[in-house]
């Protein structure tokens, strides 16, 4: 994961922006950003984690998330762990699925990936490489379950998730989880919709999103970051008032928007919802 920060860093690093209460330049924005994902991410609090030169962690998908969740130690992660990790894991593969553009996963990310211990591949990182943690062998089709490592002798990993024909056996797994997302990301053309408003929120967790579709109508994308359940408004002047709206996972109506262009939301920890509005308002 990389932390240059370029935007505040160099660009507009003289440049005022308003940050926790308070104002503070471009420069030192990032700067504080960098120590604070070293401390939580890396460090006492996430050991399988290693930072990388200046510009990064080396890390997995997974392993960020562990982290993020105070997990201190993944070499012995219980059933409820992982299924929390896979939660997290999933919502950020919305949050890139559910906008215009292309959507992209590496075989880590479906397999859910952990880093390598340190002391598994001394070799590697004799020069301070250490994105070879993040890079650990693994078996997307379970092609060699047996297999130790790979044809290179990188270390085959700890894949929280398995391979991709188990996975696709349960409905419950991420791959699983994952294709409906994809499904539903096709079968509306998200990957080609206009994004119009990132509108405000009620809670600091709540990131909202409203794109216009080609047929006319709007899908409003709503994601909670949290490891709380949330309630929070999604209201934009975008957003037709008296209009329906429609889960699109389940096609399951789940009221309206009001007069003042907003609904309420009900979001389980690190959930995502795909809503559809009405018709479009002429612009």
């Amino acid at each position: 994961m990389t932390y240059e920060l370029v935007h505040f860093a160099a660009t507009h690093r003289d440049d005022t922006f308003h940050f926790r209460d308070g104002d503070v330049p471009g420069g030192e924005l990032a700067r504080i950003i960098r120590s604070e994902l070293i401390e939580r991410l890396t460090g006492e609090a996430a050991p399988y984690n290693s930072i990388f030169t200046t510009n990064g962690i080396a890390s997995t998908t997974a392993s960020i998330i562990a982290a993020s969740l105070g997990y201190t130690d993944i070499t012995s992660l219980t059933r409820g762990q992982v299924e929390k990790i896979k939660q997290a894991h999933l919502l950020l593969a919305m949050f890139n699925a559910l906008q215009p553009g292309v959507f992209a996963l590496s075989g880590w990310d479906l397999c859910g990936m952990l880093t390598l211990p340190l002391a598994a591949i001394p070799g590697l990182l004799r020069f301070g490489d250490t994105r070879w943690i993040h890079r650990a062998a693994y078996d997307l089709m379970d092609y060699r379950p047996d297999a130790t490592k790979s044809p290179s002798d990188i270390p085959r990993g700890i894949a929280l998730y398995g391979p991709l024909p188990q996975q696709l056996q349960d409905a419950t797994s991420f791959a699983s989880r994952l294709r409906d997302v994809l499904a539903m990301r096709t079968r509306y053309r998200i990957a080609t919709s206009v994004q119009i408003d990132v509108p405000s929120v009620s809670d600091k967790a709540m990131l909202v999103m409203v794109h216009e579709l080609d047929t006319g109508r709007l899908q409003t994308t709503v994601l909670n970051f949290s490891d709380r359940s949330i309630v929070g408004r999604v209201a934009s002047a975008h957003l037709p008032a008296g209009a329906a709206v429609t889960d699109m996972v389940n096609d399951e109506e789940i009221g309206g928007i009001d007069d003042d262009r907003g609904i309420l939301v009900r979001l389980a920890p690190h959930q995502g919802r795909s809503l559809l509005i009405g018709a479009a308002p002429k612009r």
